[in-house]
């Protein structure tokens, strides 16, 4: 008799263990198109003694970002993928004469976390509508230029009460306004994203997750302060402290297809 029990229950912990299975897709394509804003050293504050007073609104650093992106799916909440990016940036003119746009590309290696990794899907819980929010990060590179025309000696400007003696503040919009600035025209660097957002999942017949539709705020930290063409030495000149990052906000569909995964546990709720 024993022996009998024993089997019985090892056969309704099979079944109970493969009815709690489901099957993934392990990899998706996407596409992410999204508004770019510049956080940036850019200012508004009236300068002392200076005659040229910008003003800022909604538009004044807002700009486009366009993206591709390939993801493999270890689990169905954990990634790794590549995003590639063309990336439009701008800024100003602020109150000290500075503009610019930049354009340029980035290549970044990511992985993806989705809350849903942490929950059981089979109760009914309102702490389920917390599944879906995800937060990204990883390591890049970018590359491009903007249109920021080098500081010219020849111009005569403007001194500002404190700003440092000599410095001369004047340059035609667009243009380095003083010789201090060692900023460049075209730029390399290190990028390295940081994204949170919430997924919307649209599954198939098979109870499988096939497309996904996401809206994500990411903040991207770079090596380089060429960005925006502005790179004034320490001390010197504008108040010059972090290298340049921006930010996006994204719309994501992604779709999921290939090989499949076993995960062991239910991927669909009532949610």
């Amino acid at each position: 008799m024993k022996p009998k029990i024993l089997l019985l229950l090892i056969l309704t912990f099979i079944s109970l263990n493969t009815f709690s299975q489901s099957n993934f897709r392990r990899w998706s394509v996407g596409i992410h198109p999204g508004v770019t804003i510049d956080n940036m050293d850019f200012r508004y504050d009236k300068p002392v003694g200076y005659n040229y007073e910008a003003t800022k609104d909604f538009q004044t650093n807002k700009q486009l970002i366009f993206g591709v992106t390939t993801d493999f799916y270890i689990t169905p909440y954990i990634s790794v993928g590549l995003d590639l990016n063309k990336v439009y940036l701008k800024n100003g003119p602020d109150n000290y004469h500075r503009m610019y746009r930049s354009d340029f590309y980035s290549a970044e290696f990511k992985g993806g976390l989705v809350m849903g990794q942490f929950f059981r899907y089979d109760v009914d819980n309102w702490l389920l509508l917390f599944k879906n929010f995800y937060v990204a990060s990883g390591v890049g590179i970018l590359w491009g230029n903007n249109d920021v025309k080098p500081f010219n000696p020849n111009i005569t400007g403007y001194p500002i009460a404190g700003v440092s003696p000599g410095t001369i503040i004047g340059n035609p919009l667009g243009h380095r306004q003083h010789d201090k600035d060692d900023g460049q025209s075209k730029f390399t660097g290190i990028t390295v994203p940081l994204e949170v957002g919430y997924n919307v999942n649209f599954f198939d017949d098979y109870d499988e997750i096939r497309h996904v539709v996401s809206i994500g705020y990411r903040t991207n930290f770079t090596t380089t302060d060429n960005i925006n063409g502005y790179a004034d030495r320490a001390n010197v000149g504008f108040r010059n402290i972090y290298r340049d990052t921006y930010s996006s906000v994204n719309l994501t569909y992604k779709y999921h297809f290939g090989a499949f995964g076993t995960y062991y546990k239910p991927i669909r709720s009532f949610f």
